[in-house]
């Protein structure tokens, strides 16, 4: 976990990243994972996409974000960028970029929205951008990183409909297999209408709110469109611009969408985790009266299948009646016995008294006889 350090009217940007939200685990059926980046670079939009072998860089913040952004790549084991895209040439967008592209990152390929800006950072990155492999987008255009995950452009058009740079932002909708995250840049209220009238799929799982959440974008009908379990908005805290407005949180929530912002979150983590690679947790059956059943996992975790094992129950020492009985089997009557026979000890017992009779008999038998014979010789 990093800290930001924050001061009275200063950010420190140059040395650390900001903190991150706990992920948000979404399980979808691609074949491998993918981790979704809203970085926090203040008052901006910069989003990283990671696969298993490509990385996608979309915007990179402003100027003052940049060395912040390379702080980010690094942290997050990026050695190349296959695919960048620069959503429009505002520089809270472009500015961060400049020093990517002056790094010794490699980078295949770039594609931006072929709006030319007369600004200094715009002449800049596009200098820089041209000595890559630099392209413009167009609407219902695919850029595919593997067979089930890529992206479509949704907005501009070319020619562009709007004069308004922001409207002619480049808006892109990523697909990983059947789960999928609207990227809406800086896009307002009249290109919403403009990709409601496209025909194109809007309905995403993740939406990245359009411009830092302020009221000239996420419409209600777009959000009809999209119908976004997750929100993210990116934006600086305690921003000049107000950003993001009242009114476009209260219409989030009024739509049930779970709303994350960099701005009091840090950086938004979503991992789009393959249902192949994560392993099945099998409930343990629910306990009967007998027996019971008990947890046998020594680590205190879930336990695997086969590993549920029922408790020994001691056997009752009665003899069970028909209540007891978890069966309903009839349980066999006792049998009476109304003259018990004598067990060992009872029989040796009764031997010994019978003797002790006998000899008791004999022996009063024989005084009575000394008696008699003895009066007898007398007479």
């Amino acid at each position: 976990m990093f800290v930001v350090l924050l001061l009275p009217c200063q950010i420190n940007f140059q040395s650390v990243a900001s903190a991150s939200s706990p992920p948000i685990t979404l399980v979808t059926t691609c074949s491998e994972n993918v981790t979704v980046y809203f970085l926090d670079v203040g008052q901006g939009d910069s989003i990283l996409i990671k696969t298993s072998n490509r990385n996608v860089l979309i915007d990179g913040g402003p100027g003052q974000a940049g060395s912040t952004l390379l702080n980010y790549l690094n942290i997050y084991h990026i050695s190349k960028i296959d695919l960048l895209f620069a959503t429009h040439p505002h520089e809270d967008h472009i500015g961060g970029l400049v020093p990517v592209l002056q790094s010794s990152i490699p980078i295949q390929d770039i594609v931006y929205n072929g709006y030319n800006y007369t600004t200094q950072i715009f002449n800049t990155w596009k200098t820089l951008a041209l000595t890559h492999n630099l392209t413009i987008a167009n609407r219902n255009e695919v850029f595919a990183l593997t067979p089930t995950i890529n992206f479509t452009v949704i907005s501009p058009t070319n020619p562009y409909q709007f004069s308004d740079l922001n409207a002619n932002n480049l808006v892109l909708r990523l697909q990983v297999s059947n789960t999928s995250i609207m990227l809406t840049g800086d896009a307002t209220t009249v290109s919403e209408q403009s990709m409601l009238a496209s025909g194109l799929t809007l309905q995403s799982q993740i939406l990245k709110v359009g411009h830092h959440g302020s009221s000239y974008s996420t419409s209600q009908a777009f959000l009809n469109a999209v119908t976004p379990t997750y929100g993210v908005i990116s934006a600086g805290i305690d921003n000049s611009y107000g950003h993001p407005a009242q009114q476009t949180l209260d219409r989030l929530t009024q739509n049930d969408v779970s709303t994350y912002g960099t701005y009091k979150d840090g950086t938004v983590v979503f991992q789009l985790n393959s249902a192949s690679q994560i392993p099945i947790l099998t409930p343990s059956p629910t306990p009967t009266p007998t027996p019971t059943l008990t947890q046998t996992n020594p680590t205190g975790g879930f336990p695997k299948p086969g590993t549920v094992t029922p408790t020994p129950i001691p056997i009752p020492t009665q003899t069970p009646t028909a209540t007891q009985n978890p069966t309903n089997a009839k349980a066999p009557s006792p049998t009476v016995n109304p003259s018990p026979t004598p067990t060992v000890p009872e029989l040796s017992l009764l031997l010994i008294l019978v003797a002790f009779g006998l000899i008791s008999l004999g022996i009063v038998t024989l005084r009575i006889r000394s008696k008699f014979n003895s009066r007898y010789k007398n007479d």
